[in-house]
């Protein structure tokens, strides 16, 4: 069977600052958190490594869930947690994926939520920030938590506001975030993981797996 992939936005909303979010719901064994390993293809300066996890976790800190980013996928490993990968694709390896896919023009991204997986198209972004690319960084953590949000979310996630619509303007200086509805669902959904890992079952429970 083929995957389900779902696209991100034909244009991108820069974040002009922070804003405070909702604290961060407790599980029962602690935070809610998603652990995001990246995978770094288009060698971001470091500075723009670092802004790109700090966006990511200032969106997903506002929809009560803690970001754990690890660089390099051979971290990936299974132990109950939710664990996604995020590739930023250099403008060859991104051509190369865009053609494949029949990707449309615009589009910034793909996510294969089957394989918790989702890919940013470093050139698109940096094409659309070409007058200011101090902001590149923290483009790109937005584009890369809109994907996430389509690992977590069901299908056919879209907005008409916030960090998942489909089209955002490029010129709108708005701090981006999940909507309350996709907020709740994300932490639903992560909690019921987290419940249901192996970690969480009593020693003799795992034994018997």
């Amino acid at each position: 069977m083929a995957n389900k992939r779902a696209t991100t936005w034909t244009v991108l909303a820069i974040a002009a600052g922070f804003f405070r979010g909702p604290c961060l719901v407790e599980a029962r064994n602690g935070p809610i958190k998603v652990v995001v390993h990246v995978d770094d293809y288009a060698k971001l300066a470091r500075a723009e490594r670092v802004e790109v996890g700090r966006e990511v976790e200032r969106i997903f800190s506002a929809a009560g869930v803690r970001v754990e980013w690890l660089e390099g996928l051979e971290r990936l490993k299974v132990d109950g947690r939710f664990r996604v990968a995020i590739i930023i694709l250099d403008r060859t390896m991104g051509t190369r994926q865009i053609v494949a896919d029949g990707i449309g023009e615009h589009v910034l991204g793909e996510a294969i939520p089957p394989a918790r997986r989702a890919y940013v198209f470093h050139h698109r972004v940096a094409r659309l920030l070409f007058n200011d690319p101090g902001k590149l960084g923290q483009a790109l953590g937005a584009v890369a938590a809109h994907e996430i949000g389509h690992l977590l979310l069901p299908e056919a996630s879209h907005s008409a506001e916030g960090i998942m619509q489909p089209h955002v303007p490029f010129n709108l200086i708005v701090p981006q975030r999940f909507t309350d509805a996709q907020s709740a669902a994300i932490r639903t959904t992560l909690a019921a993981l987290h419940e249901r890992s192996p970690a969480r079952l009593p020693a003799e429970a795992r034994a018997a797996k």
